[in-house]
């Protein structure tokens, strides 16, 4: 039997921080109108042009000859002529002077500035400017339509309001959690009772695992690399605070060491048997898996490879569209696979077969599309841009820390148990 070890720990796990999070009202509304622009649709409007163009560098000779074509155009239109008519005819943008100069509907920051300032000047519709100049030319502006700017009242958007706010208040109590049991656990480096203490956590204490690991969190290769280390093993010494997921963060200390030792061929016999037994049927299903993966790339239909598996193996296809990297529709272990393999090309499918903990898995990437973070929300990149600041905060003190224990001089004295 391999060394095992048991270990006190404690853990700080978002979840178990969600409770200690609860907005109360005062912080919601505020909320809600310091981000208003998070929760509706700014104004818009829809235009149509006429351009005569006219580089940036233009000599006075093509200033005066663009002009002159523009003040003609406007005579027309000051008699009586229809824009729309007038676009399709002397308007020099081809593609919208085919639909009389209609540029659909845009909001502000999307056209050149000098003529979105003109746009949005204009009061009402069938208004229309006076000649604008851009960097692609002159332009006569005649606004056709507009999409007011409308706030969902807060009653509508008050669940997200509020998971929002524990999202950013759960950031930092988190943050303030971690660097005080960071601290503490290396203040008291020879016992958790008084970190446990002054943290507000409980000690716990795991079962016997070995070095390739336990249950749970002892899964995690960096807690058991951690809890057979020489300074938990050998000096016994807390261990560095270990992240082990998002906000998810445990230390811990050596509680027993047993010693490895052989067991006897009677004792291990019937777990041998099983172990081989499982190892083999693994093996045959792989083996009939990569088999049927050989078929589809062959040019065999879905429906056909599965018929030629034996009656015992008979599986299905499953279907999933649209899956992200953080979907939990698709498994994590097949979710991970799907994104390393190759994207379809000219519309041939992308095939792999792979092991997995419940089997063997046959993937079949039909198409994939590039994330855009052009569409996510003003509220999804301003949390982005507090998450990403406040790990780097974090990231310095870690770093500080490391530095003082590498370069300090450190004397450490063993807690006196009376």
């Amino acid at each position: 039997m391999p060394e095992k070890v048991s270990v006190e720990y404690l853990e700080i796990d978002e979840a178990a921080l969600l409770s200690e999070v609860n907005p109360d009202e005062d912080e919601i509304v505020k909320f809600y109108e310091e981000h208003l622009e998070d929760y509706g649709s700014p104004e818009e409007r829809r235009v149509s042009h006429i351009l005569v163009n006219l580089a940036k560098d233009a000599t006075d000779e093509e200033v005066n000859i663009a002009q002159k074509k523009m003040a003609e155009i406007s005579l027309q239109l000051t008699e009586g002529k229809d824009f729309a008519e007038l676009a399709k005819q002397f308007s020099d943008d081809k593609v919208s002077s085919e639909s009389g100069g209609d540029l659909d509907f845009f909001g502000v920051d999307v056209m050149d500035p000098e003529f979105e300032k003109a746009a949005f000047a204009l009061e009402k519709k069938g208004d229309r400017s006076s000649v604008v100049r851009s960097q692609f030319g002159l332009h006569l502006i005649q606004l056709t339509d507009i999409h007011p700017s409308s706030v969902k009242s807060l009653d509508e958007v008050k669940d997200k309001v509020i998971e929002s706010i524990k999202q950013t208040q759960l950031e930092i109590l988190f943050t303030e959690k971690k660097d005080l049991l960071t601290e503490k656990a290396f203040e008291y480096s020879d016992s958790l009772v008084e970190v446990a203490e002054e943290s507000g956590l409980t000690v716990k204490t795991s079962e016997l695992f070995p070095q390739t690991g336990g249950q749970g969190i002892f899964s995690n290769p960096a807690v058991a690399e951690a809890a057979f280390s020489e300074q938990v093993l050998d000096n016994n010494y807390n261990s560095d605070v270990i992240s082990i997921g998002k906000n998810h963060i445990v230390v811990l200390r050596l509680k027993q060491q047993v010693e490895s030792f052989t067991e006897s061929f009677e004792q291990v016999k019937d777990k041998v048997t099983l172990l081989l037994k499982a190892e083999k049927a693994k093996q045959q299903v792989a083996d009939l898996g990569y088999k049927l993966v050989a078929s589809l790339n062959e040019g065999q239909s879905s429906d056909e490879v599965l018929a030629n598996l034996p009656e015992e193996l008979k599986a299905s296809w499953q279907s999933f569209e649209n899956v992200t990297r953080v979907d939990a529709k698709l498994p994590a272990e097949i979710r991970q696979k799907t994104f390393v393999m190759s994207k379809p090309v000219n519309d041939k499918v992308s095939i792999t077969g792979e092991n997995v903990d419940s089997g063997f898995v046959v993937i079949k990437l039909v198409s994939s599309q590039a994330g855009d973070p052009a569409k996510s929300t003003e509220e999804q990149r301003k949390q982005v841009e507090q998450q990403l600041t406040r790990k780097l905060s974090t990231a310095e003190d870690s770093a500080l820390r490391d530095w003082l224990k590498e370069n300090a001089d450190i004397v450490r004295y063993p807690i006196n148990q009376g």
